[in-house]
Parts: C-alpha cells; structure tokens; sequence
C-alpha cells in the first residue's frame, strides 16, 4: 500500500518530505500562499465577515488609475474618507458583495476596455458593450428585451444619460436575483462640466447625468439606494424596502444648482462601513406608500419613464453608435434579434 513501509508504519507523503525541506523563509511564503487561494476559495461562501476581508486586500491592492484619481481632485464634494476606502475601487466593491453574500452570477452593461469584468472573480459572468470588451455586443436595450435568466450581481457602466441610466437600472432590477444587488457607476459627479451631457468639449472626466438617474430611483418605496463614496460614486440598489424615499419633480429637470443643495438627499452617500451596516439592516415588512418601480407592467410598458426625449447630438462616449434612448415597448424582440453579431465561420464549423 503507498505510503506504508515493510513495516506496515506509515511513510510520510512526498509533499510533506518537501515541506521538511524547505528553507523557512520559503515555507513561510508558502504558507501566505496557501492562506490567499484559500480565501479566494472561500468567495464563493457567504461571509458576513467579508469587510474585513476586503479591508484587508485593499491595504495591500493597487486600484484602478480612474479610482485612484477622483480622490486627487480639489472639490467640495469629497467626503473625508478613511485610508482603505481611498485604496478600494468598482473591483474592490464587487469582491466585497461576492463574499458577502455568496454570489455565483454576474452582469456587466458597459465594458469597453474591460478593465472590470477581466477581473472580477466571477466564472459565470456576462459582459455587454455595443462597441468592446465583455462578451455579448449588443445595446442594453437589445439585451434586456431578449434575456429571461437572473443574475445575483450587476454592474452598470453604460451609457451615461439619465433616462437610458434609468432604464438600465430598471431592466437590471427586473433580472437581479432573490437578495441580488444592482451596482451604477459614476453617480457622484464632483464639477459642473463633468455632470451634463452629452460631454462638453475638453472635458477629461466625466460622469454625464447617471446622478439624476439615482435621485429618480430614491423616489421608489420598493427598491432602497444607497452611494459607495468611492470611485467616482458607486450607487448600490437592492429590491427592498426605501429607507428614506425622497420626493421629487420630473428627475430630467434637475440642474446642477439643485445638486449642489440636495445631493446627500439625492443620492444617500455612506462610508463604507455604513455601508457594510445598511446592507445589513433587516428590511421593513412593507414599503411605505408611494410610487412603486417593481410592477409587473413596467418591462413592457416603463409609464414610470417621461415620454423619450428629442433626439440627441452623438455621445463622445459611444460615438456614432448608441441611438437616443427609445421606450423599451418599441423594441421588439424581432428587431432586437437582428442586431445580434452573425456567428463567425469558425464557430459555424464546430
């Protein structure tokens, strides 16, 4: 019998004789080694533990230049904020969730460079762009109108108008899973310049008018909302009761002025360890009284939207590609079929 001796006494495994004789700094690597990919393993078990896991990766995690950035920038609107939140970014944020709560699925709408979904740990992962990077090329529009499955995590990096923000966020919540939480970056504008759309000339940084999008989803007492203050704002939505719903006129009518005074009302920013608490927090029994955004009607016929908006100069973000947002009721499984990518003919041979 392997690893016994003519003495019928057990022989040690040849991988503990290597361990013997290994020089102690080594075996110490090793060992840190063997802690990192058991931790990573553990991703895929919830853990309410998952802050400190993710405080700890953080101390150590070299951000995405486009996070690392927006804490340089001279505004009113960065919060002070501990050193571990300003080394944590989108990928940082979704490794959190992922551990936190057991997430096996994940959705991408907006990839371009893949900067994001070539990361995160996900092996059941779909990313979508019109343009580059994910793995499905379609609109978003195109691929909410033709999908059914669930998804336990979403991120939304889209494109950056309010009403096709709102949209997304809308068509994501109906896909999201039980206890599944929806992600929409760049919500947290800090200039002017950086919060209109389309792009103004010369702008480097930019967030478009994703912010209104978030103010629009904080008046529906049946999805919650809250803002990571970290990379460029991350909102987090889960399909739960509002906290603290707030009341507001046409959102497409908001101006910067109005951000200025009311953006901690609009948005609900929080600290990333209120954070950690408000997802924590046991939701209400029943949402309070007011406009409801999870009703069986709204996937074919969104009349929480405002009628679709002139049509729109090109976005410098997706430009001479993605048409001015259009009612989802328009898009009919027909033509949105037709806009997938014809197979390739090495995948048609196989």
């Amino acid at each position: 019998m392997e690893g016994e001796s003519e003495n019928g006494l057990s022989e040690p495994s040849t991988s503990e004789v290597q361990a013997e004789e290994l020089p102690r700094e080594l075996a110490e690597k090793v060992d840190k080694l063997k802690q990192k990919c058991s931790g990573l393993n553990s991703l895929y078990e919830a853990d309410p533990s998952a802050l400190e896991y993710v405080k700890e990766l953080a101390s150590g995690y070299f951000p995405l230049e486009e996070a690392s950035t927006y804490w340089s920038r001279p505004s009113a609107f960065l919060r002070e904020s501990s050193e571990i939140e300003r080394r944590m970014d989108r990928t940082l944020l979704i490794v959190y969730l992922k551990k936190k709560f057991g997430y096996e699925s994940f959705l991408e709408i907006g990839c371009r460079t893949d900067s994001n979904f070539g990361r995160v740990p996900f092996v059941d992962k779909v990313g979508v762009d019109p343009v580059a990077g994910g793995n499905v090329r379609l609109t978003s529009d195109a691929f909410f109108a033709t999908t059914t499955r669930s998804f336990d995590l979403v991120f939304i990096d889209g494109h950056h108008e309010a009403t096709q923000a709102a949209r997304d966020a809308a068509n994501a919540l109906r896909l999201l899973a039980p206890n599944g939480t929806l992600l929409v970056h760049d919500c947290k504008p800090l200039f002017e310049s950086e919060a209109q759309y389309p792009m103004p000339a010369g702008c480097v940084y930019w967030n478009g008018t994703v912010w209104k999008a978030i103010a629009h989803l904080r008046t529906f007492v049946d999805v919650d909302v809250a803002t990571s203050n970290l990379d460029w704002g991350i909102a987090v939505v889960r399909k739960r009761p509002n906290s603290n719903p707030i009341h507001l006129p046409n959102y497409l009518d908001l101006t910067w002025a109005d951000y200025e005074r009311n953006w901690v009302d609009y948005l609900n920013p929080l600290s990333l360890d209120d954070l950690d608490a408000w997802l924590n927090k046991p939701p209400d029994p029943e949402p309070p009284l007011g406009p409801r955004l999870l009703v069986p009607a709204y996937a074919a016929a969104p009349c929480w939207l405002p009628p679709p908006v002139p049509p729109l100069p090109p976005s410098p973000y997706f430009p001479g590609v993605l048409a001015p947002p259009c009612p989802l009721a328009t898009l009919s499984f027909a033509n949105a079929a037709d806009l997938a990518p014809a197979a390739s003919p090495s995948a048609a041979t196989k």
